[in-house]
């Protein structure tokens, strides 16, 4: 702790910005405790009033105005904890503390976290901390409590300073705070700190370091359910665009006579029902990022309108005569060959050539079953949040081997459709899945029999998975348990796929029990 005292002390007298010597200090501070952020802020004991002035995520200094009231009984605790008068605070479980779940909540935590609290009395009734928070329980230990006492004077020293600096610039910011902020860095940090626990996706994240800093254009490509767009966000939330928006596109959701008011926007009158101007994806994204997912399903003429915006950086509302100047990094994605779909002359080269300058490859989750843990107590404490569920779901003895020996032929978005399915199923209960199990049944019977009859066509075993999971979803669609939730496809994909391929329902699905309810173009059940 020797070493850390003159440390801070020299951060002190370099008379920075408060950004400044936060970030120093959580880069002084980490080498020697864990910490994953590292915030500062006031506790109004007769109140019971959190504070948050400044947050420190990933060596990201994001100053904060946000007051976060706390419910009686979380200022009953907090305020027993200040009257023991020590002057560090330690909880290794958030999810067990009042005060710590409703400010994790507020901040959209979905982990649990460990928490050291160093604070000094600033006036009646008014404490200042600083916060070391970490990912995970039990992450600090008394020794890590005694290391931290050790730095009283200094810590106080730094308290004070920034505490003054920090009132300044608030009362000097034209800009409104933003705790939209503070929450998208968290889930950021915590998909890296995820991601970066899965081998299979070492280099995929050593290609974002590399590009997320530039404003390169960037080509994701990879199967459907891979997770292409979850690279994107990671990309933009380490570039230096990371306070601007990320705008997510589903280019093969807008209909080809849409295209131009929806990427470009629309002044008043325009046209029949454009009763205000509109902001297009492009204009929304000015200042941050834009995603064009299924890329590849652009027409010819909707290529040539996103070249020229990407081009010249420039583009003009339907009905408007101003051009508007945009500064936006466009990252695109794809699950199609667009080589093959170039020299078919269905893609131009052009506009590949401008998307291309940096692509990035993600392979399928067959490939990188090692990455399936992890994954799976991500997406379980994500959906945990979503569907605020009573209980904390664990897995059944044997679960990890059912998902370990399914091949995913949806990818990720297929692991958390099982996971949403198995948290609704469970009813607090460990999860389970038998879905797959009952699933490679069918596959071994297949491969068993397969000499017995004709090697089904790619149509065909659409048709018959796509008909699966209707059956599944009981005719459902949309929303959560219906057809294009299971198959991890947008719903109007699903039922434009389904008109192509004949699948047409024609009874109120259970109501007619002589039918299934849905048949292909062939009359097949």
């Amino acid at each position: 702790m020797q070493l850390i005292i003159p440390g801070i002390s020299h951060i002190l007298c370099q008379n920075n910005e408060p950004t400044t010597i936060l970030t120093e200090l959580y880069k002084l501070l980490s080498r020697h405790f864990p910490i994953d952020t590292l915030s500062m802020a006031t506790y109004a004991s007769d109140k019971g009033v959190i504070h948050y002035k400044a947050f420190v995520i990933n060596k990201n200094a994001m100053i904060l105005d946000e007051p976060i009231k706390l419910s009686l009984k979380g200022q009953k605790r907090f305020n027993a904890f200040i009257r023991t008068q020590q002057k560090v605070l330690m909880f290794n479980n958030s999810k067990e503390m009042a005060y710590a779940r409703e400010v994790i909540n507020f901040f959209r935590v979905k982990d649990s976290v460990s928490t050291l609290i160093f604070y000094i009395q600033t006036g009646i009734h008014q404490y200042t901390g600083i916060v070391f928070a970490a990912y995970g329980q039990n992450r600090y230990t008394e020794n890590h409590v005694e290391n931290l006492c050790k730095l009283e004077n200094s810590l106080t020293e730094a308290l004070i300073t920034l505490l003054k600096q920090l009132k300044q610039t608030i009362n000097n910011s034209k800009h409104s705070p933003r705790p939209q902020g503070v929450r998208d860095l968290i889930e950021y940090q915590r998909i890296d700190l995820v991601l970066n626990s899965q081998n299979g996706l070492r280099t995929i994240l050593d290609q974002v370091e590399q590009v997320a800093p530039l404003d390169s254009p960037v080509l994701i490509t990879g199967e459907t359910g891979v997770g292409k767009e979850l690279v994107a966000s990671l990309i933009h939330g380490y570039s230096k665009r990371v306070e601007g928006p990320f705008i997510c596109v589903n280019c093969g959701a807008i209909p080809e006579s849409l295209l131009d008011s929806e990427l470009f926007g629309y002044e008043k009158g325009a046209f029949t029902g454009a009763v205000k101007r509109h902001a297009g994806f492009f204009e929304q994204a000015d200042g941050g990022s834009l995603f064009l997912d299924e890329v590849g399903e652009l027409s010819l003429t909707a290529q040539v309108k996103l070249l020229r915006a990407l081009q010249n950086k420039m583009i003009q509302r339907v009905g408007g005569i101003d051009i508007l100047s945009i500064d936006v990094r466009v990252m695109g994605a794809t699950n199609r060959n667009l080589l093959k779909m170039i020299k078919e002359r269905a893609f131009r080269q052009d506009l590949w050539y401008r998307l291309n300058v940096f692509p990035i490859e993600v392979p399928p989750l067959r490939e990188r079953k090692n990455d399936i843990p992890s994954l799976v107590q991500y997406l379980i404490n994500n959906k945990l949040f979503e569907m605020n569920l009573p209980f904390q779901p664990v897995l059944a003895n044997e679960a990890m081997d059912q998902l370990l020996a399914y091949d995913w032929p949806g990818n990720v978005r297929e692991l958390q459709n099982v996971i949403e399915r198995a948290l609704i199923l469970c009813n607090g209960a460990p999860l389970k899945f038998p879905n797959l199990a009952i699933h490679n049944s069918y596959q071994t019977i297949e491969e068993i029999s397969h000499e017995l009859k004709p090697f089904p066509t790619m149509e065909e075993m659409m048709i018959t998975h796509i008909q699966h999971s209707l059956e599944l979803s009981k005719g459902k669609i949309e929303g959560p348990g219906g057809a294009a939730k299971l198959l991890g496809m947008n719903p109007s994909t699903l039922r434009a796929r389904m008109r192509k391929l004949g699948i047409k329902k024609i009874s109120t699905w259970g109501i007619n029990k002589d039918k299934k309810g849905w048949k292909d173009k062939n009359g097949r059940q």
